[in-house]
């Protein structure tokens, strides 16, 4: 008999399998990049919310800069919506640290994504918020 050799299994980590694992940290001093996005799965069984958000590194947290993806499911994607988030928001973030994901674009240069799954958030401060309608675009306000 041979010698079996194993290849290695190289598995990815699913962004919607168990969002409760890691560390929970806060995040104090986060803007809202993108207006977040609400997706609801065909059957209607999943709920999912994502986000991405910048966050300056304060007096306490000098480390946390960076940009961040946000995720949630079910009930807190329910939670995150009613916060009404918008681009320019400030706003206090609770999240479970995913795994990073590191990707090699073409130029050979290292993209790092940071992914965080929400369980609490506190709106410190709202950006501006612009009428977007036809009639007021007319108008030139």
């Amino acid at each position: 008999m041979g010698k079996q050799e194993h290849e290695p299994v190289f598995e990815q980590a699913s962004l919607w399998g168990e969002l409760e694992q890691g560390e929970t940290v806060e995040y104090g001093n986060c803007t809202v990049m993108n207006e977040p996005k609400l997706t609801r799965l065909k059957n209607g069984s999943l709920l999912i919310w994502e986000c991405i958000i910048a966050v300056s590194p304060d007096l306490f947290h000098m480390e946390q800069a960076g940009t961040y993806y946000l995720h949630a499911q079910q009930e807190k994607a329910a939670m995150a919506q009613k916060a009404r988030l918008k681009p320019g928001d400030r706003t206090m973030i609770t999240a479970l640290h995913l795994p990073t994901q590191e990707v090699i674009l073409g130029n050979g240069e290292k993209q790092v994504f940071n992914h965080l799954a929400v369980t609490n958030i506190l709106v410190l401060s709202r950006a501006p918020r612009i009428s977007t309608t036809t009639f007021e675009k007319r108008r030139g306000r």
